[in-house]
């Protein structure tokens, strides 16, 4: 007995094809943009077409960057990654930065030797203003 239930529509001439899924990766790499850009709100990111990627950052001067905390993990589908950081550096700087965190606790550090060793640590409260004389003057941890 035929059924009364419609099979599936015939496929049409002109109908374009379904796209091809995305690499996984280029779905995490949109993903985490995305998710970054939530939490940046209205704030510019730096964008770099070159590299293809988005930072927290801004050029003070053509010496001076401020960046967010470069994380890894789950932080850096949110914040940015580290690899990224230090991608950017190199390809912009090569060997000549330093980087200078100045995270207050210790969750926040990471090993100098990610950024072969120009690493120093200045622990100072979020969201205050770092005299630059510090930098100079102090140690660091």
């Amino acid at each position: 007995a035929p059924s009364s239930c419609p099979g599936p529509p015939s496929p049409s001439a002109s109908a374009p094809p379904p796209p091809a899924p995305a690499p996984s990766s280029f779905l995490s790499v949109n993903m985490a943009n995305f998710v970054r850009k939530l939490v940046s709100g209205s704030k510019a990111r730096f964008k770099d077409k070159h590299l293809d990627i988005e930072l927290d950052l801004v050029y003070v001067t053509d010496n001076i960057i401020i960046m967010g905390y470069p994380a890894t993990g789950v932080e850096g589908f949110y914040r940015n990654r580290r690899e990224d950081a230090k991608k950017f550096l190199d390809h912009r700087h090569g060997k000549n930065y330093w980087v200078f965190n100045f995270c207050p606790v210790r969750e926040n550090s990471y090993p100098a030797s990610f950024f072969e060793g120009r690493v120093s640590r200045y622990p100072f409260p979020d969201h205050q203003y770092v005299l630059p004389r510090m930098v100079v003057q102090g140690e660091p941890c």
